[in-house]
């Protein structure tokens, strides 16, 4: 089976780039719509870097590997609220 660039050999997703919970919450406020001046601006590099977010027309938007980085993570998030 060929591995693609985004997804290390092992397909551990949460190897990819480690996120803090405070990140994940970044993440999770992307895909729903924030504002970007709502997220630290560390955050938005760092998702931004790990290819979880891009600029779209509107502003931040999650990408296809950030939403799925969320699905991933849904335990985590929902432990952290």
């Amino acid at each position: 089976m060929a591995h693609s660039a985004w997804m290390p050999a092992q397909g551990a997703l949460h190897e990819t780039i480690p996120l803090t919970a405070e990140e994940l919450v970044s993440l999770q406020r992307v895909s729903t719509g924030i504002d970007r001046m709502a997220i630290l601006a560390a955050h938005i590099d760092k998702l931004h870097d790990g290819g979880y977010v891009r600029e779209g027309r509107m502003g931040l938007v999650a990408t296809d590997l950030g939403r799925l980085r969320l699905k991933f993570e849904k335990g985590r998030l929902g432990a952290s609220k």
